[in-house]
């Protein structure tokens, strides 16, 4: 009978294989993916010189990464077992050549064949000569019984957070999709198989489609600066073929049924256009609108109507209110398929089904994506899947029998939902590829529906400072902050003396948090104990509180942390009736509440009264508003207005009720603060495509750009202005160029079936 090794133990740690989890003095820790394997790799190995090859053919396993991803991991390693380089109690660095863990440890082992899987079988036995495989055994596929009841998969101890920057590169996933049943009961997994990359490059590879022959792959590249449509055939050797090459941002390519023609999304013209696949000059079909799907007949292209935002991971296809079109092939009236917001969301990425009769499509709200099928002809609306957070991505295979969609929770993976002919659910999502190196966005699904193209990218994401001069025009070059907040660190919020920074933290295995920043001293601290879930810090203006959000579902509620005490005390429930206070705004004087909800079909800004509850709507125009920031004397409120999918910065004053356009000249502006004056307003803007950070006159003069940033790979968000004027903290990530491409290889996929914890609410940075 095989033994399989258990866990690991030395000193007060405990390395649970079969869980996949590290426990110290008997308490789980947090370790990111890397992290662990790491941790296994060095105690399979104790007392043995582990070399940096053996770390990067084990725990990267051939995927491109700099000596700073090593040592960042190690460092992590070290920080959790309470280690430390120059004091080593457990492993010891040996320069220039790898790390030895320094302490005996004890195997704990047990009959392999003894070992049931959470479906009742026994599990695949490891590979004895690879210590990784003992802590999570690689395997060729991943199968369900299509008999049994898909289970709902267990918390993973340790989801993946991409800390590192990467090249981007189309991935092609092999997958064999067995053949569904029409009835409801729980359809049969797709069973996982070889991984293989499709291009590498430093540029940004992005939105694959699939040929309807299958035998090449278009998608967009800036490898020149500006997003252009390529096509690259898929045999060895294949040619890369540039379809466009006007400098006007194009994304979004998707082929006609009969593979000669293609249409795409102009950022830097607008709408959607058409041209051959052998090249040409192309022809507008429709002034507005991006997202383009060819009917199966290829008479029709249907589309969403708000442009695309960026192409970031954590971005939506859209931000604002979106409906669907159809429009004819060869041009004319688009006809409207849905009602912007109704059903609540902006609808986004339609898919036809195979009857051509009715679209598939997500209807993405603020907090989660609905999944939904209109019929053409009717009008009528049919709820598909609530999927619990917010999905992205989401794509119906050919036949019609299955949905694919990124699930972005705490981390990004890959799922499936079955579906009946009907178009209805046929059984559970189920997981197709757990949390990896890399994020995974924009799917694509081969025309027989046996395998998934989509991009992978790794997203590095901080504060930044940036000093200002009295007049508010930068003194110095931003600076990094909050540099180790390892996945994320956003929404900053100032103290009145400007001394600290109230921040989100989104750190491996655990919920959001709040953490402060001093920023002399560069330390940082957490400020809330236990494992509290809580977001979107925002300090008051006496300095005696900060305000937070926490909760989910029917819970989620504004809750204020007593800085002399650290007492916690409710201000508001975030649920009333049908309505959700999104993103709400404590005004300086501590009566009242701005926030946003969605109402009759659009989103509005209003504001409460805490002590009454009486509230009063304070803006509803264009396609929605949203997203309120008080002025400093309270008097006025900043707000982001929608209009045609592009967002302009608003200001209310409160007292008259007028409502003036402050932002012009930029394609997005993002509202979050107020100068200390209150005479100006910092924003994340866009313009063609490059996030910066802005600045404008209250009365809509004086225009400024802050930072410099060139090209799509990275974003900012949120820039804080200080109390004191003289800086404003934001959000910064770069998700693309790394020093070197990926190598092109397959590899085996490592198999599991873990899922993190279900997050609450979680409103998106603009």
């Amino acid at each position: 009978m095989n033994e399989e090794v258990l866990s690991f133990q030395f000193d007060d740690v405990i390395i649970d294989l079969r869980a996949g989890r590290v426990l110290k003095a008997g308490t789980p820790v947090a370790l990111e993916p890397k992290a662990y394997d790491l941790l296994v790799l060095l105690a399979s190995r104790s007392g043995a010189l582990v070399t940096r090859q053996e770390v990067l053919d084990r725990v990267w396993a051939g995927v491109y990464v700099t000596d700073n991803a090593v040592a960042r991991v190690i460092a992590q390693v070290r920080r959790v077992l309470g280690d430390s380089a120059r004091d080593s109690r457990y492993i010891e660095t040996v320069p220039t050549r790898g790390y030895r863990l320094i302490v005996p440890v004890t195997r704990q082992t047990g009959p392999a064949d003894a070992a049931e899987s959470p479906q009742g079988r026994p599990s695949p036995a490891p590979t004895p000569t690879d210590p990784l495989a003992e802590a999570v055994p690689m395997i060729e596929r991943v199968r369900l019984d299509p008999t049994a009841e898909t289970p709902v998969p267990a918390a993973t101890a340790h989801p993946f957070w991409a800390a590192g920057l990467a090249a981007l590169a189309l991935v092609s996933i092999f997958l064999a999709w067995r053949s569904q049943a029409t009835s409801p009961r729980p359809a049969a997994a797709p069973v996982v198989g070889v991984r293989t990359q499709v291009t590498s490059s430093p540029a940004l590879d992005a939105f694959p489609a699939w040929s309807p022959d299958g035998r090449a792959i278009a998608y967009a590249s800036d490898r020149g600066g500006r997003f252009e449509i390529f096509v690259r055939d898929l045999a060895a050797g294949g040619d890369r073929l540039a379809l466009t090459s006007d400098g006007q941002h194009n994304v979004h390519p998707a082929w006609s049924p009969d593979g000669s023609r293609l249409a795409y999304h102009s950022s830097g013209r607008g709408g959607i256009w058409v041209m051959a696949r052998s090249g040409g000059p192309p022809s507008q079909i429709s002034r507005f609108g991006s997202r383009p799907a060819w009917s199966p007949d290829g008479t029709r292209i249907a589309f969403q109507g708000a442009p695309y935002t960026e192409p970031s991971a954590t971005a939506f296809e859209t931000f604002g209110p979106s409906s669907l079109w159809v429009v004819e092939a060869g041009g004319g009236t688009p006809r409207r398929a849905t009602q912007g917001w109704r059903p609540e969301g902006s609808h986004v990425r339609p898919t036809w089904f195979p009857d051509g009769r009715r679209l598939f499509f997500a209807s993405q709200r603020l907090d989660t994506t609905v999944f939904w099928s209109v019929d053409l002809d009717s009008g009528a609306l049919t709820q598909v899947l609530d999927a619990g957070a917010r999905a992205l991505d989401a794509v119906m295979a050919p036949d019609g029998r299955a949905v694919y969609y990124v699930r972005m929770d705490d981390h990004f993976d890959l799922w499936t939902l079955p579906l009946t002919s009907r178009g209805a659910a046929a059984g559970a999502p189920q997981l197709l590829l757990p949390p990896s190196e890399l994020d995974v966005r924009h799917v694509a699904v081969h025309p027989r529906g046996d395998q998934v193209a989509y991009v992978a990218m790794a997203t590095l994401g901080g504060l930044r400072s940036l000093p200002l001069h009295r007049d508010g025009v930068p003194s110095g070059p931003s600076i990094s902050v909050a540099a180790d907040a390892v996945r994320s660190a956003r929404r900053p919020s100032f103290s009145p003396d400007g001394a600290r920074v109230a921040f989100e933290r989104q750190t491996a295995g655990a919920p959001p948090s709040v953490w402060l920043l001093d920023l002399a001293r560069g330390s940082l601290s957490s400020l809330l104990k236990g494992p509290l879930d809580a977001r979107d810090p925002a300090w008051s203006r006496d300095g005696q509180h900060v305000y937070f959000e926490t909760g989910e579902g029917e819970a989620v509620a504004l809750r204020a942390l007593r800085i002399a005490d650290g007492q916690v005390e409710d201000v508001a429930r975030l649920v009333d009736g049908d309505h959700t206070l999104l993103r709400p705004r404590v005004s300086p004087d501590r009566t009242r509440l701005a926030y946003t909800r969605s109402a009759e079909g659009q989103l509005e800004v209003w504001v409460r009264t805490i002590a009454g509850g009486q509230d009063t709507r304070v803006a509803r125009l264009g396609d929605g508003a949203a997203f309120p920031t008080w002025s400093p004397d309270g008097r006025q409120l900043a707000l982001d207005v929608w209009k045609d999918g592009h967002a302009q910065v608003y200001v209310a004053d409160l007292a008259s009720g007028t409502l003036a356009q402050v932002s012009r000249d930029v394609d997005q502006a993002w509202v979050r603060s107020w100068s200390p004056d209150g005479t100006r307003l910092a924003f994340a803007g866009a313009r063609d495509g490059r996030w910066n950070v802005w600045s404008v006159a209250r009365d809509g003069a004086d225009l400024r750009q802050l930072t410099t940033y060139g090209d799509e790979h990275h974003y900012v968000r949120n820039p804080e202005w200080s109390p004191q004027g003289d800086r404003l903290v934001y959000e910064f990530a770069s998700f693309s160029r790394a020093p070197h491409g990926v190598p092109a290889r397959s590899r085996r996929m490592r198999g599991v079936t873990n899922q993190s914890r279900r997050a609450g609410p979680r409103v998106p940075s603009p």
